[in-house]
Parts: structure tokens; C-alpha cells; sequence
């Protein structure tokens, strides 16, 4: 019934014969499509799944393989004429192959955005795809037809290109032995998972695969076929979004982040990449590409005046911080015991509103009135009743991921003024003066920080270790990740930092997969201030890392203490303006992958440009820099309950 429901038609769920096991499953999901929806039609389940001793998890992946064979006429592929199509093809079956390898590409999206409850079955079929293809090659001969299935069961010449498509679709980074696709290409893959594309589109890249195949040294020309959509004048990228960080990019429209006086024409024009600095007014790259480490994670960036995506622009560099060897926990703990308390009964407040209260036979924690008065009736009757009920509380799992970002640049070493010697301090202003003077100067990536109001130097010698932005930040961190861990929501703990577009910084204290072991902690107690502020990027790879994530609820919190801002981060050095206009693009991308965002700031003038890069009600300002974690946890409760 569920599977008739997903068609709108009668369909028979069968077994694979001999001759269906050498069909991969979009192939027969693009077949089925294109049949008339009064006409039976037959979905074969194959056996590509480990078997599983949970019947509920068989269930789980038995409805995934529905959706994805199923759902594609409802995500429009009826709309487009397979057949007269392949018809125009001297090779029907192989570019059938072809245009189901690409069609998976645009669907697999869709079916996600229809079908949000499927997202675990979908990404556990997702994974034993992914285990196939990366099956080495001295595998047995099952794996190796696994690897050939998962590769859309193409064999010999179209392998390698069949299994690029595939990884491409699977969000897996090229392998050694897959073809480089040409950028035009590649693109155009990406772009396929944009909500406007359609099977047309498909069928352009699988026309320009076929043409590679053949050696056709005119093959990219099928990507600009007239019957087709054209292809966004501003590629970002040869691989998807998922694998990048950041999201295809498409020319804007006129007046979207239009500049006065740009000329229409001119607007849109190709991206250059990451490779030179030949665009006229951006600023000299920070360190040549030439000596960049080849290591890295390439992302866009978006030029608001040429109104387009700079693709593979900037370089991400994932490490994990410089471990400290200290007892953070312990220490936090000891320190901030009161709000480390009320973080716990503000986040119980989550946990019991997700509490049902069940009535049972059995134990439980209190009798059901109802049910007792209910009993004493009918025995006063002379009926013989049940016992009465117990009621049980039961806490409903949460289904939400988190990921805290935090601005770890060279401003946060700023020291925080000690509301205790304030009266002091002011009487002497002359002395403290003097101090500051004497001081060896902090590199500073963000003049408008300064503020007396909230940061001042400490001229005490003998008290302790004046506390700064970057340690208020960090044990507000520790502190919501005690709280995370008690709610049972996943979560993970990342930074940022850059230097120029070829040295942004992304920092992993903890991921989503892993616990909050001692590791973690000495990790988080590592992170020190860095250099600039390269908001844009470092937001673009933590919504691709949280967009993988399977939960219905995702949110990305950042945390920074000033606006976007680096040392090549548009063409002039003293505007904002080039670093706000593409951070409010990635945020506007993450909302546009299901990711909530809310971007926190200790910055007392942070509403003169934050309303200008997030929507209303998805921004907070701290006045008080102390009160950090109970703000985030306020936001956190407001976004997740």
C-alpha cells in the first residue's frame, strides 16, 4: 500500500531476478517514471543492504527503497520524454545508464525535501553505496559486481565516468582513478541539485558524458543545447556542493546585489577559480597558490560586484587544535558551578517538554486516577474490572543536530575590563594610560573593536590572569556541550579563523560523531586567537558538514566579536562591505539546505551590520559578555523546542 501510495498506481514489490541484478536501481526508477501511472508496474528490491536483526531498521530501509524508486515521477521526470529522447541516441542503453546516473543526482535532493522522515533509511542506503564503491579491488567477485552496481552498472570503458556520477551523487570526494571532469562539467552536475533544475538538465549532462566518452573534443557543446536549460553562467565548482562546502552558484538576477553602474552585460561573467587573481579590483591573494599546501577543501565566494560566485575561491584547512594539557573540565566546572547548574535546569526545561506520559498495566511511576476511580465504581457494581493503570513518563528522543562556530580571530586575545576596578581604573586614567602604552601592541584585524566600555588592560601585576574574549568564548563552549550531552542532541564544536582566501582555518574540537571524551575537552582548552575573520567561508563548510547529517532539525549557531573581515577580502582593505555581502550569502545558502542559523556577537554596534546579514530574529547581541552561554542556550531553546 505504501508503495501504490508513493506512485499513485498499482505496483508489485519483487525480488531481482538474474537479469534485474545487472540493472542499477536508477535505471529501473527511470523506466518506472516514464509508465503510464494507471499502467502496473513492477519495483525490484534487490539485496544490496547487510541483512539487519532489527525488523524496525528492515522496515526503515525497505520504505527508502520505495522512495527511491518510486518517487521520481512526483519529483517531475515524467514531466520529460525519456524515450523520444533515447530514441535520438545511437546507443539507447548506454545512455540510459547515463541519464539515470545523472537523474539520481537531481532527485536524491528532492525525495529529501519531500520526504524529510526517510533521511536515515535514505542515508543508510546512501552508505552501502559509498562501502561499494570504495571496496578495493582485490575484493571478491560479489563486491566487485557490488562496486560495479553502485556504479551504475556500467563495466569496461564507461566505468570510471559511470563511478565519478555515482560519487558525485553520494557527496564522496574523487577517487584516484575516476576522469577529471572538465569544469563545465562539473558544474553542471552540481547545478542539478538546485531546486529549479529538471530532467532536462539531466539529460544535458548525460549527453555531454557520452560525447566524453566517445573522445568528442566538442563534447562540453551539449551543455549549451537550446532545448535545455542553460547552464549557471557563473560555475563554482567541479564538484558538488556536498563536497566542496559551499553551494552551486547561479549568476544573479538584475538588482541582486547589483553595484550602481554595472553594466548588465557584464554581470555574471565566469568565476576564475582559485588559480589566479586576474579579476580587476580584488585584492592581491595573501600567499601565492603556488606555495599553498595542496591540502585543503576548495569553497566559493560570493563577488557582489560582478554579482557572481568566485568557485573553488577559497581554501579550507581542516585541523584539530593544539591539545592543552590541563583538566579543563574540572576546571570550568569548579569555576562556573552556578552557571554550569543553571545551563542544566534551563535545557531540563527542553527535555521534559518532550516527555509523554503513557498509561500501562504494570509498573510505573504513579497509579492513573482516572482508572482507579473508574475501578472502585465498577467493583461498588459488582462488575469485574481491569486493574487500574499506571502512568509511565517516557522522554521522546530529540531529533536535532547543533554545530557552534566560533570566531577564534586575532580580536578575541582582547582583555575584558574588570567591573571590580572599574572605579579604580577610572580614577587613574592617566596610569592606565601609561600601562597600555608600555604594552606590546595585539595585532588587530578589527579596528572598530575597540571599545572602553567593554575592554580595558589590566594593570595589576600581581592579580590573576586578566580574562579575555576568546576565554569567556571558550568555557561558554565547555559549558553548552556539558548541557548537549545531558539533552541528548547531537552536536559538535568547530572554529574558525583565516589569513587570506588560500589559509582559512577550520578547526574540529569535537565532531558529531564523536564523544565528548578527554580528548575533547583538552582540544576545546587548546583553541587560542588566530588571525582574521573569514566568516563566509568557515560558514559554508560548517553548513556542508551539518547538511550530511541525518536529523529533521539542524541548527548552525556562530559566535564571533566583530563583522566579516581578512586581509583579501574584497578589493578594498578598508571596507566591510565585500566580507557582509558574502556572509549574509552563505548564511542564505545554509537556510536554503533546511539549516536554522543564528549568528551570536559580544560586539555592542553589532546590529548596524548584522540586520543586514541575517533575517530578524536570527541574530543576538550580548551586552554583557558573562552572560555568553545563558544567551546561546536562550536562542538554542527558542529555535529547538
Amino acid at each position: 500500500m505504501f508503495a501504490c501510495a508513493i506512485r499513485g498506481g498499482p505496483v508489485a514489490l519483487v525480488e531481482s531476478d538474474e537479469r534485474g541484478a545487472q540493472r542499477h536501481w536508477s535505471e529501473a526508477a527511470l523506466g518506472i517514471a516514464g509508465v503510464d501511472i494507471d499502467t502496473p508496474v513492477e519495483l525490484p528490491l534487490g539485496d544490496g543492504d547487510a541483512d539487519h536483526a532489527d525488523e524496525a531498521a528492515e522496515h526503515e530501509l525497505l520504505r527508502a527503497r520505495v522512495l527511491r524508486g518510486l518517487a521520481w515521477r512526483r519529483a517531475g521526470t515524467a514531466a520529460f520524454d525519456v524515450e523520444a529522447f533515447l530514441g535520438r541516441s545511437p546507443e539507447p542503453a548506454r545512455m540510459r545508464r547515463l541519464l539515470a546516473a545523472c537523474e539520481a543526482i537531481r532527485v536524491r535532493p528532492v525525495i529529501a525535501r519531500m520526504y524529510p522522515g526517510a533521511a536515515c533509511g535514505l542515508a543508510r542506503l546512501d552508505a552501502a553505496e559509498r562501502g561499494a564503491l570504495d571496496a578495493p579491488g582485490s575484493a571478491s567477485p560479489a563486491t566487485a559486481k557490488g562496486r560495479e552496481m553502485a556504479a551504475g552498472g556500467f563495466a569496461g570503458a564507461g566505468a570510471s565516468i559511470a563511478a565519478a556520477l555515482a560519487r558525485i551523487r553520494l557527496g564522496m570526494p574523487p577517487a584516484a582513478a575516476d576522469p577529471v571532469l572538465p569544469p563545465e562539467l562539473g558544474a553542471a552536475l552540481s547545478a542539478l541539485a538546485r531546486p529549479d533544475a529538471a530532467t532536462a538538465d539531466s539529460a544535458r549532462c548525460a549527453l555531454a558524458c557520452w560525447r566524453l566518452e566517445r573522445g568528442d573534443p566538442l563534447a562540453m557543446e551539449a551543455l549549451s543545447a537550446g532545448e535545455i536549460l542553460p547552464i549557471p553562467e557563473s560555475p563554482t565548482s567541479a564538484l558538488p556542493a556536498s563536497t566542496t562546502g559551499g553551494e552551486a552558484g547561479v549568476a544573479a538576477g538584475a538588482g541582486d546585489d547589483a553595484e550602481p553602474g554595472t553594466e548588465p552585460g557584464e554581470a555574471g561573467r565566469p568565476g576564475t577559480g582559485g588559480e589566479e587573481t586576474a579579476i580587476p579590483g580584488l585584492r592581491p591573494v595573501a600567499g601565492s597558490a603556488a606555495t599553498a599546501a595542496a591540502e585543503g577543501i576548495r569553497v566559493d565566494e560570493w563577488d557582489y560586484l560582478g554579482r557572481r560566485f568566485l568557485r573553488r575561491w577559497c581554501r579550507i584547512v581542516v585541523t584539530r587544535p593544539e591539545p592543552r594539557e590541563v583538566d579543563y573540565r574540572a576546571e570550568l566546572l569548579l569555576r562556573e558551578r552556578a552557571q554550569a547548574r543553571r545551563l542544566r535546569r534551563h535545557f531540563a526545561r527542553l527535555r521534559d517538554a518532550a516527555t509523554r506520559r503513557r498509561r500501562v498495566f504494570g509498573d510505573g511511576e504513579e497509579i492513573d486516577a482516572d482508572d482507579m476511580v473508574r475501578t472502585l465504581v465498577e467493583r461498588r457494581a459488582g462488575i469485574a474490572g481491569d486493574e487500574p493503570r499506571m502512568l509511565r513518563r517516557e522522554h521522546a528522543r530529540r531529533d536535532v543536530a547543533v554545530a557552534l562556530l566560533l570566531d577564534v580571530s586575532a580580536s578575541t586575545d582582547f582583555v575584558l575590563r574588570d567591573a571590580a576596578a572599574g572605579k579604580g581604573a577610572a580614577a587613574d586614567a592617566g596610569a592606565t594610560s601609561a600601562a597600555m602604552a608600555d604594552a606590546s601592541p595585539i595585532e588587530d584585524d578589527d579596528p572598530f573593536l575597540w571599545s572602553p566600555t567593554i575592554f580595558e588592560a589590566s594593570t595589576d601585576k600581581d592579580a590573576p590572569p586578566p580574562r579575555r574574549v576568546i576565554d569567556v568564548a571558550r568555557d561558554a563552549m565547555g559549558l553548552l556541550a556539558q548541557a548537549f550531552e545531558s539533552l541528548g542532541d547531537r552536536f559538535a564544536l568547530y572554529a574558525f579563523s583565516g589569513s587570506g582566501r588560500e589559509q582559512v582555518d577550520f578547526l574540529v574540537a569535537k565532531d558529531f560523531e564523536e564523544a565528548m571524551s578527554p580528548r575533547g575537552w583538552k582540544a576545546l582548552a587548546g583553541l587560542e586567537p588566530m588571525r582574521s575573520t573569514r566568516m563566509g567561508a568557515a560558514i559554508r563548510h560548517a553548513a556542508d558538514r551539518l547538511g550530511r547529517r541525518p536529523e529533521r532539525m539542524r541548527v548552525l549557531m556562530v559566535v564571533s566579536d566583530g563583522y566579516p573581515d581578512d586581509i583579501d577580502y574584497g578589493p578594498d582593505r578598508r571596507s566591510v562591505e565585500y566580507g557582509l555581502r558574502d556572509t549574509a550569502r552563505a548564511i542564505e545558502q545554509a537556510r536554503g539546505r533546511g539549516i536554522d542559523t543564528m549568528l551570536v556577537t559580544v560586539d555592542r554596534a553589532g546590529h548596524d551590520y548584522l540586520r543586514r546579514i541575517c533575517a530578524p530574529g536570527r541574530y543576538r547581541i550580548i551586552h554583557e559578555i558573562d552572560s555568553l552561554a545563558g544567551e546561546i542556550a536562550r536562542a538554542y531553546r527558542s529555535m529547538t523546542a
